[in-house]
């Protein structure tokens, strides 16, 4: 089984930034997360990001 996963890169010139706002505390990334997901259901958190945009914010998918 495999599978593709396209991103966008339009924000890539900002990484530096963002570590450092993350590093600092700036940016409270566990306060971002809005939904969870086991790595056995991968295949629905990226459904479920796709078709509810209005309602995620960040999704993660937890490995191990």
């Amino acid at each position: 089984m495999e599978g593709t996963i396209y991103s966008v890169y339009r924000y890539r010139n900002l990484w530096p930034k963002a570590i450092a706002a993350v590093s600092s505390g700036l940016i409270p990334v566990k306060k971002i997360v809005s939904h969870e997901f086991d790595f056995k259901d991968c295949i629905e958190a990226i459904d479920y990001s796709l078709n509810h945009k209005d309602e995620v914010i960040k999704s993660v998918v937890r490995f191990g």
